[in-house]
């Protein structure tokens, strides 16, 4: 295949079986991969994608820890709705690079000026969106650090599976912050976060399962293959069945998930201006 030149809003590429339409000013040239069954669709760096068996397969590779900035998030948010409405594929993954999955928003940047929280909260429930009403199935693969926003974005996801040497914390109350309670309540019950969001301790992947809502643990090495491979089981039935069977399980949960994430940006946007929040950041 030759080398692609960037495309313009309007220009569609197509790769083998894939049809993609992409960002203004994206090189969408074919990169070398390891593993020859998957064809390169996305270009930014950050946010990888590959796609094979009607499957797309997005990396997180923003950074060491996968810290988000606003401007990321909405960019992972778009791109994950697109491949939603896409009629050429039948399941997402999502997976990281590194030993962090996510460790949600850039503390830094909102650290720097407490004034972009909102734009930070709200940035966030259009990624939790974005997988939550995504039109197919997210798998996600967690490996390592999945933290604050890691767990929303994990959470929002339809189908998870963990390393051996995940981790899970919510750690805002040693920043002056709060949220994302809602999301991991959908994986342990509102009890037992309670004392997990209090105190900002760490889970193992082996106390995040026994929640009952994680489909494996695996050891690293089996993780990536165990989610590709669920996801392509999926993609096999007609995508239309997928799109109804998937709205209608986001119709019938106890709790709307956005309504309960706005309460907790209340919160977080309350707590993060005061003085005493300031100080923990210091």
């Amino acid at each position: 295949m030759g080398r692609a030149a960037v495309c313009s809003w309007t220009r569609w590429i197509t790769l083998k079986s894939c049809r993609f339409t992409c960002q203004k000013g994206q090189d969408i040239s074919p990169i070398i991969l390891e593993d020859k069954r998957l064809m390169p669709i996305h270009a930014d760096s950050r946010f990888p994608t590959v796609i094979a068996d009607r499957v797309a397969e997005i990396t997180i590779a923003a950074n060491k820890a996968n810290a988000l900035s606003i401007e990321a998030v909405l960019v992972l948010a778009e791109h994950i709705e697109r491949l939603g409405r896409s009629t050429e594929i039948g399941a997402i993954v999502l997976r990281n690079e590194g030993n962090s999955f996510c460790a949600g928003a850039d503390i830094k940047e909102i650290g720097g000026d407490p004034s972009l929280i909102g734009a930070s909260n709200r940035a966030w429930l259009r990624l939790a969106r974005a997988c939550h009403h995504c039109e197919l199935p997210v798998v996600a693969a967690v490996d390592g650090h999945c933290i604050g926003g890691g767990i929303v974005l994990a959470a929002s996801c339809d189908v998870i599976f963990l390393s051996e040497t995940s981790s899970f914390s919510l750690p805002q109350i040693k920043k002056g912050g709060w949220g994302a309670g809602t999301f991991l309540m959908r994986l342990l019950g509102p009890l037992r976060i309670r004392a997990v969001m209090f105190t900002g301790r760490t889970l193992s992947a082996a106390e995040i399962a026994a929640g009952g809502q994680i489909e494996a643990v695996l050891p690293r090495a089996d993780l990536r293959d165990a989610a590709f491979a669920l996801a392509r089981e999926i993609a096999e039935f007609p995508v239309e069945a997928i799109r109804v069977g998937k709205a209608s399980l986001n119709g019938i949960e106890l709790m709307d998930l956005e309504s309960s994430y706005r309460l907790e940006h209340a919160a977080t946007t309350e707590l993060f201006v005061t003085r005493a929040a300031a100080d923990l950041r210091k």
